[in-house]
């Protein structure tokens, strides 16, 4: 029989000393208790994410910006959010900045699970087990315990005796194959153990994705030694597949005895192409809320939930015009078969008598044309009543730039009143790793009437389907203020579970393009570029530099910025172009433009954040800064645009970091790898 799900619920039924920062011990025996039905409702920050935690805006004498604690618990409020699972990852300051929070958030009646990353999320030390001996090279990690699972179990069951808000502990990203290795049944006894000494009360969450769910070697390998699964949904926009796997899930986990919370991505998919739009949040949050309120689990937890408030970065804009347009998709690392699909299909009456009837449309994609390597996957398609009309493959050379398209479609509609008109992403033959997202936009005809032809109407006319699980159709509308919207979306059902009075829908806002769709924020960037069919040589480089001022006398120097390319971590396009940051000719920073993520403003090294540049800085009065794109082989062919945007820094004094105007930069560029300041005027 399964463990009853853990009763949460806000804080009425705390204790009056248990609300008071450093009250006395609590009893480890004795379970937390609080009203039945509610659930746990709760918030997660970490890697890939932006604006999902509140930092202080200035660095404290340390020269770390640390969590701004009374922001962010007013935020989970807001959000009638109960729980926080607080990541110990981001900075070596986390594990300070929870002792902050823990009585924050107990006084506030919000749950807290103290949460650190595997071995393979902790990219502080070397193949030899020894930190980096730069700075700039040493990514995350959990500190001050590092991978010693043994002392956080440890120190976080002493630390819940002091605040019994805690209620369990987790480790990220359990399930990767790499992390065996680490966690043997003998180490995650020694884990139990040391847990167990000191307060027994609370238990170890691992966090599991569908395949490891259903997975009973796997379960009962370790259902010993954890209290409960993570169950992470990242997939595709459909929260009826979210309801179906969580059930499989169930059937695995309830056996077992091992309790289930549900982990939804808020903020950018790592598995889809596309963001969560705010009326996606809403049906996957009311979808899982009656497994919370029956009790099959134990909560929802919101990960990546935008708290901060930033506005939607620009890379999430693909429309040719207004704010709509029609997406056809496929993730990155997804598997397709021959015959998936995603359409949108609208009814089209038929003018009657016409010699000729015509559909003209726009349509793009992120592909450049390279023979032998691409071409034979992904078609794109317009159908009649079934019958293809128009077809071109993705590779068809037109790389992130729309392209018009006027169709014949006579002999398919003439002598019928109605007729099926279809976008369609095809698939030819099944990928494994070749993600796309075709555009269409624009779309206009003769001879029949077409309805919301920009895809700018809710509802719309479009009727969206799709075949296999990972092709996907998305009637997608920008917004610059979609974070603002994705997190009420889910504060409003959250507020609902809470019994708290219904949250009134914000006004619409306004619908507007971003100046500059290849910014991350604002009107301008830096361009790093090598144009489609141009050759290159090794060394060949295109650098932007500006020589900085560095504030004096501070303990700590640290370098973030954001930068954007079209390719993921796609072996057929590695070791050609390279990303680079330098510091008085030193290099901070070095990566291949293949580093996973493409079309996605990534922050630093991969999921790393802001770099530690105090080794190469301190004691200068000034440095020079360096951002460039360099040859690593000679290539033919390969266009690639890195985007450099939102520079910020502890102690350096940039100027023009947002590259809004043309100034403070000097540009370098060799032969076809150019520099430039892609910057949009007027209004």
């Amino acid at each position: 029989m399964r463990r009853l799900a853990l009763p949460v619920a806000v804080l009425t039924l705390f204790l009056a000393s248990v609300l008071v920062p450093g009250a006395a011990q609590a009893d480890p025996e004795t379970p937390i208790e609080a009203p039945a039905g509610l659930g746990l409702r709760g918030s997660m920050v970490g890697g890939n994410t932006i604006g999902a935690d509140i930092r202080e805006k200035h660095p404290r004498a340390d020269g770390y910006r640390h969590i701004d604690t009374p922001a962010l618990i007013r935020r989970l409020q807001d959000l009638h959010m109960n729980f926080y699972v607080f990541g110990i990852w981001d900075s070596p300051t986390d594990w300070a900045d929870l002792h902050e929070f823990l009585p924050a958030a107990q006084a506030a009646g919000i749950k807290v699970m103290p949460y650190v990353v595997p071995p393979s999320e902790c990219s502080y030390f070397g193949s030899d087990g020894q930190p980096y001996p730069r700075l700039v090279d040493r990514g995350k990690c959990s500190a001050p315990y590092y991978m010693d699972y043994v002392a956080w179990a440890r120190a976080i069951a002493e630390l819940s005796l002091q605040y019994p808000n805690i209620m369990g502990w987790g480790i990220d990203d359990f399930s990767i194959s790499s992390n065996a290795a680490k966690f043997t049944p003998e180490y995650m006894q020694q884990i139990k153990d040391a847990q167990d000494a000191v307060n027994p009360r609370i238990g170890l969450w691992t966090t599991v994705y569908p395949g490891a769910s259903t997975n009973d070697a796997f379960l009962t390998k370790y259902a010993p030694y954890i209290e409960g699964v993570i169950f992470v949904f990242n997939g595709r926009q459909d929260p009826a597949y979210g309801t179906q796997l969580l059930d499989a899930a169930l059937a695995h986990t309830d056996p077992l005895g091992l309790r289930v919370m549900f982990l939804m991505y808020a903020g950018r998919y790592l598995q889809a192409w596309n963001s969560p739009m705010p009326d996606y949040m809403t049906r996957l949050t009311s979808a899982v809320r009656p497994y919370v309120e029956d009790g099959r689990i134990d909560g929802i937890i919101s990960y990546a939930t935008p708290v901060a408030g930033q506005p939607e970065s620009h890379d999430t804009y693909w429309a040719r015009s207004g704010v709509g347009r029609l997406s056809l998709s496929v993730a990155g690392a997804a598997r397709t078969q021959a015959g998936d699909y995603a359409s949108a299909t609208q009814t089209m009456a038929v003018t009657p008598g016409l010699d000729s009837y015509r559909i003209t449309f726009w349509e793009s994609d992120q592909w450049p044309s390279i023979p032998g390597i691409l071409s034979g996957y992904h078609k794109k398609q317009l159908l009649v009543d079934g019958q293809v009309m128009w077809e071109s493959d993705v590779a068809d050379g037109k790389q992130d730039e729309f392209e018009e398209h006027t169709v014949d479609v006579t002999a398919a509609v003439q002598g019928k009143s109605h007729v099926e008109v279809t976008f369609r992403l095809f698939e030819a033959r099944g990928v494994g790793d070749y993600p796309v997202d075709v555009s269409i936009d624009d779309v206009s005809t003769q001879g029949l009437a077409i309805r919301d032809g920009g895809f700018e109407e809710t509802p719309s006319a479009w009727v969206l389907d799709h075949v296999g699980a990972t092709v996907l159709p998305l009637l997608d509308r920008w917004s610059a203020y979609r974070p603002a919207e994705v997190a009420e979306a889910v504060g409003r059902v959250f507020a609902s579970m809470a019994g708290a009075p219904e949250r009134p829908e914000h006004p619409a806002h306004p619908a507007k393009a971003p100046k500059n769709p290849r910014a991350m924020y604002g009107a301008g960037r830096l361009s790093l570029s090598v144009p489609q069919g141009a050759a290159t040589t090794a060394g060949q480089c295109a650098s932007a530099s500006q020589q900085v001022k560095v504030m004096p006398g501070l303990r700590r120097y640290e370098l973030s910025f954001w930068h954007r390319d079209q390719y993921w971590n796609t072996a057929a396009f590695r070791n050609f172009h390279s990303k680079q940051v330098l510091i008085d000719g030193e290099p901070v920073y070095t990566v291949d433009v293949t580093d996973r993520y493409g079309h996605k403003w990534l922050q630093g090294a991969l999921l790393q954040g802001p770099i530690d540049v105090t080794e190469v800085v301190s004691g200068k009065t000034s440095v020079e800064l360096t951002f460039r794109l360099c040859e690593t082989n000679n290539v033919t062919n390969l266009p690639v645009d890195v985007g450099i945007d939102h520079i910020e820094s502890i102690g350096l004094l940039i100027h023009n970091p947002g590259f809004e105007e043309p100034t403070g930069w000097h540009l370098s560029s060799d032969g076809a790898v150019r520099a430039a300041l892609d910057i949009v005027h007027g209004p």
